[in-house]
């Protein structure tokens, strides 16, 4: 049986929600034929080796950041699609999605899907402020408000919040709504784990460990979590406080200082980038999310859930949705709400097992795939 062919074009291959979510998807959905594309070049440091190792071939088209509507590179991705005449053309993120539906079209597919994985792009976003035109990003996604009338046939979100937020900046009515999926066979409770990290860090048995995993990027809102460990820290000598992801690392100026500043310098690990994350979430008591925007559905928060950690926090995006009543919520920048979260989930948790199944139930990698495939098979009649 020929497997029907999806070339899926994505922004670019580094460590983030919507390129785990992508590999996540390709690896199981076995019963088409995928193609990766990134737009931006692909380093040492990206995921494209794991889509490699799966046997799925990865190309780069090498556009520079910087270029907001490459003619050339839409010229050469036409040419590609061309050759390559996939059944579908999966664009992944809002460069993507213009660039790789403009290069579609040119090409002459009509089965263009747009993946929209972002929530509001600045702060107090979901709550009405405008979009936000001075800026690249904001000059990107108004172009795609445009073209989103006609270059896709449908917009895949995995947010309900965040599809209500695009439509407001004037994106089509085209939204289905598909929640990513956890490997809960991957993310699941294992003590071991637990200990690895522990020991490798030199962490006691009896502290608590509070955790951030995300990126240096004014989205993350880094100083609220800080302050709110310097409160807890205050009241609770025994706690430690992880930050993992690009640019949490020791030669980050900017946030060592905030971290001497806050007199926190020993008490915080600050780990960077690493691959091994069910193994940092195991070894924590409390998973932490401080976003104050641009979150749609945060990853880290099920994952966590999925190992039996319970969680903190802001209402960004579809976090409220995904703890359900099995954490807390706060809101974004409140520092001073974070830390009595914090202390009480470290005090009073919730049982790890009701946690877990709270994903296991509701978003489980296999749903996801299935609900892709469905959709799939729908475009395709």
């Amino acid at each position: 049986m020929v497997k029907s062919k999806i070339v899926h074009i994505i922004t670019g291959l580094n460590q983030g929600g919507a390129e785990t979510v992508l590999y996540r998807l390709v690896s199981k959905l076995n019963n088409y034929e995928h193609k990766i594309i990134s737009l931006s070049s692909i380093d040492n440091a990206s995921l494209a080796f794991l889509f490699e190792k799966k046997g799925i071939d990865v190309m780069s088209l090498d556009m520079r950041p910087s270029n907001i509507f490459p003619i050339f590179s839409i010229l050469k991705l036409k040419k590609l699609l061309h050759n390559e005449q996939p059944a579908i053309v999966q664009t992944w993120m809002y460069h993507a999605n213009l660039v790789g539906g403009l290069a579609s079209r040119l090409a002459g597919i009509k089965k263009i899907i747009w993946n929209i994985r972002n929530g509001a792009l600045e702060k107090d976003g979901e709550h009405g402020k405008p979009l936000n035109l001075t800026t690249k990003v904001g000059a990107i996604v108004k172009l795609g408000a445009y073209f989103s009338k006609f270059l896709p046939l449908k917009i895949i979100c995995c947010s309900k919040r965040a599809a209500e937020i695009h439509q407001k900046w004037g994106y089509a009515d085209k939204f289905h709504i598909i929640h990513n999926g956890i490997d809960v066979k991957e993310f699941q409770p294992a003590p071991d784990r637990c200990l690895k990290i522990r020991e490798e860090f030199n962490v006691d048995c009896n502290d608590n460990l509070v955790g951030l995993i995300g990126r240096f990027h004014p989205q993350k809102d880094i100083p609220t979590f800080l302050k709110a460990a310097q409160l807890v820290s205050q009241k609770q000598n025994n706690v430690r406080f992880l930050l993992v992801g690009t640019g949490l690392t020791q030669d980050n100026m900017i946030l060592k200082k905030e971290i001497d500043n806050l007199h926190l310098a020993n008490k915080v690990y600050l780990l960077g980038k690493r691959f091994d994350i069910a193994n940092v979430l195991n070894a924590l008591d409390v998973l932490i999310s401080s976003s104050t925007f641009g979150e749609a559905f945060p990853n880290i928060l099920a994952e966590a859930m999925a190992c039996g950690v319970p969680c903190v926090a802001t209402d960004v995006g579809e976090s409220a949705y995904i703890l359900g009543n099995l954490g807390i919520v706060v809101p974004p920048s409140a520092f001073e709400k974070m830390a009595e979260a914090i202390l009480q989930t470290l005090n009073t948790p919730q049982p790890s097992d009701k946690i877990r199944a709270r994903i296991v139930e509701n978003f489980p990698i296999e749903k996801m795939v299935n609900d892709y495939d469905e959709f799939y098979k729908r475009v395709l009649r």
